[in-house]
């Protein structure tokens, strides 16, 4: 019922009427709803891309289990600011959709440029990470960066590298020793 009541008010709000303060505040928990706990977002304009494209795209990421929902700025930067996030407000400019949820934003970033590449009217604008304002050229970076998966298990080779050196080394040594004492008791 609530989620009907929801479509209604975008629908009200994309024909222009005038929108009371309640339902407003009904857009903007329905936002919050939505967003649960996610603070990395992309911002990314659909208004080029057909309908049936976008549709395809959201069931796309829905198995990444990533989400893209169409917002109206104002309501988005207001639901944002309410969650910490007061940046918003300067990412949010023009047609925007927000795109959250996935492993994590790098993962996120890698399957929107997947779509970008796919549907050229499908454009990446920006994003916030952690609190902070990306610019387009840092979300390029975020595709371009490994996973969170792929940094742990660079950091756990890390980790254990100088481990495995060392019980090499010693292995090597008391190889060396073992057959010198060998060497010696022979003579």
């Amino acid at each position: 019922m609530y989620r009907d009541f929801s479509l209604n008010i975008r629908y009200a709000a994309h024909c222009g009427a005038i929108m009371s303060r309640d339902v407003k505040r009904m857009m903007i928990d329905s936002i919050q709803m939505a967003i649960g706990d996610a603070r990395d977002f992309l911002v990314v304009d659909v208004s080029r891309v057909s309908a049936e494209s976008v549709n395809r795209i959201r069931l796309n990421l829905a198995e990444q289990r990533i989400r893209l929902i169409c917002v109206r700025n104002a309501v988005a930067s207001r639901a944002l600011s309410d969650l910490g996030l007061e940046c918003a407000a300067q990412v949010l400019v023009g047609p925007s959709a927000l795109v959250f949820g996935g492993e994590d934003i790098s993962s996120v970033s890698k399957e929107i440029a997947k779509c970008a590449e796919q549907d050229k009217g499908f454009e990446i604008k920006s994003g916030i990470a952690e609190g902070a304002v990306l610019s387009r050229e840092d979300v390029d970076l975020l595709i371009k960066s490994p996973g969170r998966m792929e940094l742990l298990s660079q950091l756990s080779a890390c980790i254990v590298r100088p481990g495995i050196k060392l019980a090499s080394t010693l292995s090597n040594s008391y190889g060396l020793l073992a057959s010198q004492i060998d060497r010696v008791s022979r003579q």
